[in-house]
């Protein structure tokens, strides 16, 4: 059942990669071939070593000549040398297998988990079982097709060895004729016979340990993924933890973390060594039951001591086959738990596109409408994934070239309604007219959140021009000029500036301050048609903040300018919109000024 069950979810996860399409599918298809080649050669070779044995064991008897001997081991040699390199290619083939599919599968999952914002989406996805994506694309998925490949490959030989094997057997076993009560008792190819009863007996002994350990694996893989987690959450917010001197509460919870992880290596520790002891018992008897099964016929005097010598070899490979499974337990057992863990993350995927496509496409649309027309949000209404209503249904109306301070308490919606314009919330209904820009393309919209965001191991020109491929839009050096200077305005140490092209962990180097002086620069630079500000300025001092805000003016007259502000400056925005409470809802076109917000307010 299990190894059904391995089967059944690799099919599902890997048979994209396969086939007679050009390219990687053919690629790896020819690559399966060759390995199955290999191990049908391999049984091939195992025969003619088995014959090179049994002609060296023969020419060593009393009598025969050096050449005759010499002959015969070179012979065995030779036949040796050359199974050992179909080995070593078949290794080589199945390597390179399990990698490039690895990397065409990570490949694939990186392409959806960005292209469809999962990475942002999937943390509101109610689902059992932690699925980290950084361990799945690092680890997992070359864990498992490299398993894969070692199992199949691993199987396919024992597979031929089996049958050559078998064949052996019969061959040398004639029928065992002995009296019981009166009885004659026959078994024909009692040889066969019996190995094939030892090695059923052998699986239904350990087959519950591999159920067990597969289970226990499962277990143990999830304390893994939150002891990660844990660890993480504890550096990502290591800042509040020292301030709040939360050491001591923050080691406690930890050691109970570590303790559950502790306990399940120990189970799992234990059960393989259970499934060791099997192994070890099965590999002694293994080597002395084949001698066993022979005394009959070398009672009888039908079999010489080469033939005992074949019948022990046979009977490995035979036993080989139906223990195959028992022998790999852990590696299948882990495989699976791997597999499992791929195909939740990517049912993860399916359900996040499928939720995205189906709310996104059938609730909020997007009308493309002439350029100076306002942005307008139409009776839009913001839900949570559980399906409440957060806010609305509203209408707002964003002039263009207008600066809309939006306020109210917080979890009202304010921020999700940024993320709406941006097509990341599918959780929502209504429409938007989107402007288009001066030459009839649509609008370019840019966010600021509360902390900016730097990409990772690249220069601060990097972050200011993101996601521009500088490759393709080069940045000119009049460019460079014009953001030092902005730099130098806001205030930005020297060094920072002459460092515009240094390479490292900017988010860790730069205050939250100076990040979002950047996020500004970053801003004044693209000169987008709309800018959402979400809290955008809230770590600047009160100089930097105003000297920011009189940029932006300057910089971009024409840019419809909606933010967030819990602690907004006097004179910078036209208008104010304040959503007092969720069911909040303003007629269409309608701007909110600051004597209007003021009434609103007190309605409210």
């Amino acid at each position: 059942v299990m190894l059904l069950e391995l089967i059944k979810k690799a099919c599902k996860i890997y048979k994209p990669y396969f086939g007679l399409r050009r390219g990687k599918p053919l690629y790896h298809s020819l690559l399966s071939l060759l390995i199955i080649i290999g191990n049908v050669s391999l049984a091939f070779f195992m025969a003619l070593i088995n014959a090179a044995f049994d002609a060296l064991m023969a020419a060593i008897v009393p009598g025969v000549t050096y050449r005759a001997f010499f002959s015969s081991t070179g012979y065995f040699l030779l036949v040796v040398l050359a199974y050992s390199g179909i080995v070593s290619i078949n290794n080589w083939l199945a390597e390179r297998l399990s990698t490039s599919i690895s990397q065409e599968y990570n490949k694939n999952t990186v392409k959806r988990w960005l292209k469809s914002k999962a990475f942002f989406g999937l943390k509101f996805m109610e689902q059992e079982g932690a699925t980290s994506e950084a361990e799945i694309i690092s680890h997992d998925s070359k864990e498992v097709t490299q398993n894969i490949s070692y199992l199949t490959d691993n199987f396919l030989m024992t597979t031929s060895n089996f049958i050559i094997g078998l064949m052996g057997l019969i061959v040398l076993s004639g029928p065992l004729i002995f009296p019981f009560m009166g009885w004659s008792i026959y078994i024909p190819d009692y040889l066969a016979v019996s190995t094939v009863i030892y090695a059923l007996g052998f699986n239904v002994i350990s087959g519950w340990v591999g159920n067990k350990l597969r289970y226990q694996q499962a277990s143990k893989k999830n304390a893994e993924v939150n002891l990660q987690q844990h660890l993480h959450h504890i550096k990502t917010h290591a800042e509040p933890v020292a301030f709040l001197k939360g050491e001591s509460y923050e080691h406690k919870a930890l050691k109970i973390t570590m303790r559950l992880h502790h306990l399940n290596n120990i189970v799992v520790g234990n059960i393989k060594s259970l499934l060791a002891f099997l192994n070890s018992l099965h590999q002694q008897m293994a080597s002395i039951f084949g001698v066993i099964i022979s005394a009959p016929n070398v009672i009888e005097g039908h079999m010489d001591i080469t033939g005992v010598f074949q019948v022990a070899h046979h009977f490995g490979d035979v036993v080989r086959w139906f223990t195959w499974r028992n022998e790999n337990l852990d590696t299948i057992s882990d495989t699976l738990v791997g597999l499992e863990r791929l195909e939740a993350f990517e049912k993860k995927l399916t359900d996040w596109e499928n939720l995205k496509q189906n709310l996104m496409a059938n609730e909020i649309k997007i009308n493309p409408v002439a350029y100076e027309t306002p942005l307008i949000f139409k009776r839009v209404q913001i839900n949570t994934p559980q399906g409440n209503k957060m806010l609305g249904p509203i209408t707002l109306s964003f002039p263009k070239g207008s600066i809309t301070l939006i306020q109210g308490p917080s979890g009202v919606g304010k921020t999700t309604l940024f993320r709406i314009a941006a097509g990341i919330w599918p959780f929502a209904e209504g429409e938007i007219d989107m402007p288009k820009n001066e030459a009839g393309l649509t609008g370019k919209i840019l966010f600021i959140p509360q902390r900016p965001y730097f990409p990772y191991q690249k220069t601060l020109l990097d972050a200011i021009t993101y996601p521009n491929n500088q490759t393709t839009h080069a940045v000119s050096e009049q460019d460079i000029i014009q953001i030092k200077s902005w730099m130098k305005q806001l205030g930005l140490k020297t060094s920072t500036i002459n460092e515009l092209n240094e390479v490292r962990e900017w988010e860790k180097t730069l205050s939250g301050g100076e990040q979002q002086r950047i996020a500004v620069i970053s801003a004044l630079y693209k000169k987008p048609d709309f800018l959402f500000m979400d809290e955008g300025t809230s770590a600047m001092d009160h100089h930097a903040k105003t000297i920011a805000e009189k940029l932006i003016k300057k910089v971009l007259p024409n840019t419809t300018i909606a933010y967030i502000d819990h602690n907004p400056s006097p004179n910078f925005n036209e208008h104010t919109v304040n959503f007092g409470q969720p069911q909040l809802q303003l007629p269409a076109r309608q701007v909110i000024t600051r004597s209007m917000s003021r009434r609103l307010a007190a309605a409210i």
